[in-house]
């Protein structure tokens, strides 16, 4: 629609650009969402302007973390419009046009997939309860979130985080599990050629164990993220 104002007797009127000025500027201004400005509605444009949607803030973080741990990300609507399809297609993410978030998730997880939900209102709120982790993303300064979630984060970089720390967790299970069962055929074998005293038993056990604390400490160190002091001052 149309937004039109009067100014010096005039009415003005801002509006999607129609007709070739589409293709042109749409071409020239690379898939941007473009307007034109009319003195008048049935006078040619005098201006055009583009408007490129810009995605939020740590989206770019939250991505990267994502294909590099080989987590698929998904945007969900309930219709597809020219904004979105431009906003997701420049943040490299995949827009899923779904009736229902939670069947939706259903399906995902039919499919044998984990899923975890986003979302910054309470009309995920079923969503969430299909889904094998919700993460509400709120900063607290609005009062309390209204649905039920895993996890509450305040930005897109937070989201960013639990996503790490969730893959550093199974990095860390799978080392250790393999760090063990080594140990397990290491002793396996010692024993099927040898006789070993109880005392030399033990050794490929403990070396394992201390293979896999290891291995897990070396995945799960760290981890702290700069916060700025209104985050630190805000408990959401």
């Amino acid at each position: 629609e149309a937004a039109s104002a009067e100014i010096a007797n005039e009415r003005w009127t801002l509006g999607p650009a129609t007709g070739e000025l589409v293709d042109a500027a749409g071409a020239a201004a690379d898939g941007a969402y473009v307007l034109m400005l009319r003195p008048r509605p049935d006078a040619p444009p005098l201006a055009l302007f583009a408007l490129h949607p810009r995605p939020a803030p740590g989206a770019d973080a939250l991505v990267e973390t994502c294909v590099r741990h080989g987590v698929r990300v998904e945007v969900l609507t309930g219709s597809a419009s020219p904004a979105i399809e431009r906003l997701t297609r420049r943040a490299g993410v995949d827009l899923v046009v779904a009736s229902s978030a939670a069947e939706h998730v259903r399906v995902l997880q039919t499919d044998g997939a984990r899923v975890a939900v986003v979302s910054d209102g309470a009309h995920a709120a079923e969503a969430f309860d299909a889904s094998d982790l919700a993460i509400g993303r709120t900063s607290g300064r609005r009062g309390l979130f209204l649905a039920r979630a895993d996890v509450l984060a305040p930005a897109l970089e937070a989201v960013a985080a639990t996503v790490e720390a969730g893959a550093l967790r199974d990095a860390a299970v799978r080392n250790s599990t393999l760090c063990a069962a080594a140990g397990n055929a290491a002793g396996a074998a010692w024993g099927l050629r040898a006789l070993p005293t109880v005392q030399q038993a033990t050794r490929p056990v403990s070396v394992a164990a201390l293979a896999a604390m290891g291995t897990a400490f070396a995945q799960l160190r760290g981890g702290r993220r700069p916060r700025a002091v209104a985050e630190r001052l805000i408990d959401p």
